[in-house]
């Protein structure tokens, strides 16, 4: 979803924890200043209520018991449009009662809402350890992980979340976006897909769903249909320019993980702008040397034509096959995975991945690639013949590529 800055953001849940514990009886330093201001919360008195608070901690200064009412301070900061005040309270809070899950959950809540990512990831990361169970602060957790780009540990916190609360759609909605950042738009697509029908009035997941078409998969007929169920389930005043931004390409893509030329054996420079008309002319230039079988000078106009767009699905194909024809098996299935990623229904792209895999006996994901092709195209009689190769005999590396 956007966050307020216009930005993508894992969905967070409504608020604070409104909880605290039990500051007095009224007869001790302080007690009575905090009994005003609890008062004057219930009655919506929220200035009034700081000042009381103010005077509570200030009478109880020195004292072991001030957490409760340095928690409920913040609070009250919070709702005044104070965050960096409530942070500091709340830091209080922790400080002077270091096993109060709610301290560490409300500090871990403004520091996420803040962008204060990392010093978010350390107290939730001790609220998680407090309360084990809690999916909240593990939904917290992986906010904070994904605003830093942690997108595996991003999608370890929203797992053990979902463990907690299976079918929660914000839940469901931030692992999507670690796994598009982890460079599985497929997996992200798919659990968004069943997150919209699951729950069609959660108006974030139809947002993600739009920009994962659009950017992940260049389907702007989708993205459009996606973007329309989103205005029929969001509410508020900004929903339609939102949208209309997505639509004019206005809102940046969501965060990926960059690819180092250690991560990838392509080694690609993608352009700053993205060029389809020079991408075609390298991807001409590609196929004739290719067809004339010199794949060393098709492999260097085939990454040229995908570094001018890394949309184009047939150029990384192209690549793919070069790369193969010249046995640099890593590179081509680098080349094979990024089609798939275009366009995950590829089964020419899928089988020749599968290939590579038996090529360089890895026996078990070539089968899997292999069944993949199977469950979209049961005739396809490559994937049988490569099963059955597997089967019967697992030392032979021979196959033929489409």
């Amino acid at each position: 979803m956007l966050d307020r800055k216009g930005t993508y953001a894992a969905p967070l849940m409504a608020g604070l924890l409104l909880v605290g514990g039990i500051f007095g009886c009224g007869r001790g330093p302080g007690d009575a200043e905090y009994e005003k201001g609890m008062r004057a919360i219930r009655e919506g008195r929220l200035v009034r209520a700081r000042a009381h608070l103010e005077k509570a901690v200030r009478q109880r200064a020195g004292r072991g018991d001030t957490g409760p009412a340095c928690n409920r301070l913040g609070m009250v900061l919070w709702e005044l449009g104070a965050p960096g005040d409530a942070i500091e309270a709340f830091q209080k809070s922790r400080t002077r009662s270091p096993d109060s899950f709610d301290a560490l959950y409300n500090l871990g809540y403004a520091l996420v809402s803040e962008g204060r990512a990392e010093h978010a990831e350390e107290v939730l990361t001790e609220a998680a350890l407090v309360h084990p169970q809690d999916a909240q602060s593990l939904q917290l957790l992986g906010a904070a992980f994904l605003e830093q780009g942690k997108w595996d540990r991003a999608r370890q916190a929203y797992e053990r979340a979902l463990r907690r609360r299976p079918d929660d759609p914000a839940l469901l909605c931030g692992l999507a976006l670690a796994e598009y950042g982890a460079q599985d738009p497929s997996s992200a697509l798919k659990r968004l897909q069943a997150l919209t029908k699951g729950h069609p009035g959660y108006a974030p997941g139809h947002f993600n769903l739009a920009a994962v078409y659009r950017f992940g998969f260049n389907r702007s007929g989708d993205a459009d249909r996606a973007l329309n169920a989103y205005l029929e389930a969001a509410e508020g005043p900004d929903a339609r320019e939102r949208a209309a931004r997505l639509r004019r390409g206005e809102t940046p893509p969501p965060r990926r993980a960059r690819r180092t030329r250690e991560e990838d054996p392509l080694g690609l420079e993608p352009r700053p702008e993205r060029d389809r008309a020079a991408a075609t002319e390298a991807f001409g230039r590609a196929f004739r040397h290719y067809a004339a079988g010199d794949f060393d000078e098709a492999a260097q106009w085939y990454t040229r034509a995908v570094e001018h767009d890394e949309t184009y699905e047939e150029a990384f194909y192209n690549l793919g096959l070069t790369y193969h024809k010249l046995d640099r098996l890593d590179a081509a299935a680098a080349a094979y995975r990024r089609a798939l990623e275009l366009n995950p229904a590829s089964a020419r792209a899928r089988y020749n991945l599968a290939l590579v895999h038996y090529q360089r006996g890895n026996l078990r994901e070539a089968q899997r690639e292999a069944r993949a092709v199977l469950a979209q195209h049961p005739d396809h009689r490559s994937s049988e013949h490569l099963i059955r190769l597997i089967r019967e005999n697992g030392e032979e590396r021979d196959g033929e590529e489409e």
